[in-house]
Order: C-alpha cells, then structure tokens, then sequence
C-alpha cells in the first residue's frame, strides 16, 4: 500500500546497462543466444521465455504497460505472444491494428523484483509508477535503440520489436501450473 500511495514517475537517462551490448539484425538469434526452457516436456510445443516482461504502449494514449504475457519462442527473430483479453497488451494490440500500424514492444528479461511485481497484476498506471513507490524514487529508464519504448536502464536482457496488424499464427499448447495444458490459439507474433 505505502509503495502505492507513494509512486514515482520514472526518469530518463542517456544509457544503462541494458545497452552495454548491443545485436542488431543478423546478430540477433533468440534461439542461440538465450538458454529458453521448454516448461512441459511431451506438451509444450516448443521452448517459451519465462517470466519475460512485455513493454508496450497504446497507440493513441501513448500510455506505457508492462505485463508478463506468454512468449514462444518461434525462431531465430520471432516470438509468438499471448495478448491476453483484459490485459493492457490485448488493447493496445487491438488499437494498433484499428490504425493499421506495428506496435512496438519490448521484452525484458532478468528484472528487479520491483520491476516484476507490479508486471503480474493490472494497475490503472504504469508499472514503472508503482516500482519507483517500491524502491522509493524514479526508476531509471533508457530509450530502445530501435523501438519508441523505454526500458527499464538496469534490465538484463531487451529484446525489441513490432507486432505486425492483422496477422495470427498458431500459438501453444503451452504447459500451465498445476499439471493444466492450455490449448493451441491463434496470436500475434513479435518479429
């Protein structure tokens, strides 16, 4: 509650660590560079990141959300993606196709836990907000190098992108908590 009562909003700096080593383009192979688990063995269709934050903002609010939302890995440059309804990504999928335009998003990967907990739980603000209540001031956040997203400076590991509009590919079965399978659904893919 203090955390709450107490936001912050987050501070832009000039570069962090997230940027210490950069890959563009034909460097980057998610499968090859990441160690990406596949969480049910025999039930997953394939590895997925786990507990991988999602970065996006509304295209007509400019609003920020960081959410954790399921992240297949699909090939070297591709990420399939579960936007699921309710949450702050479905909408701002949803209004970036209306306009006919990619939305960018970023995934962050090896966060502080005052970046990860509010990811897991919908907030009328961004995220970013309620860490700087966690840790008690701003949080530091970097421009992408090739999306218009912040990132949280001190992340470990960015993966950018665009969510191309009006395109699905098959997506799961992923292997849930509790021994539950969720089924193959049609999603958008990161590129």
């Amino acid at each position: 509650v203090q955390a709450e009562e107490n936001r912050y909003k987050p501070v832009l700096v000039e570069n962090g660590p997230c940027q210490e080593n950069v890959l563009i383009g034909d460097e980057v192979d998610i499968t090859s560079l990441l160690p990406v688990p596949i969480w049910t063995p025999g039930k997953d269709v394939g590895p997925y990141i786990t507990a991988g934050g999602t970065v996006s903002k509304d295209p007509e609010t400019g609003e920020t959300n960081v959410g954790i939302y399921r992240l297949q890995v699909k090939g070297a440059k591709r990420l399939g993606v579960y936007p699921s309804p309710g949450a702050d990504l479905f909408y701002h999928w949803k209004n970036s196709e209306r306009l006919s335009k990619p939305l960018p998003v970023a995934v962050i990967i090896g966060n502080s836990p005052i970046i990860q907990y509010p990811s897991f739980y919908k907030v009328p603000y961004c995220e970013y907000d309620l860490a700087g209540g966690f840790q008690g001031g701003p949080l530091e956040v970097v421009k992408a190098k090739t999306v218009d997203i912040e990132v949280p400076a001190f992340t470990e590991i960015v993966i950018e992108g665009y969510i191309q509009p009006n395109y699905l590919e098959a997506e799961g079965p992923w292997g849930e908590a509790f021994g539950v399978v969720c089924p193959q659904r049609m999603n958008p893919v990161i590129e």
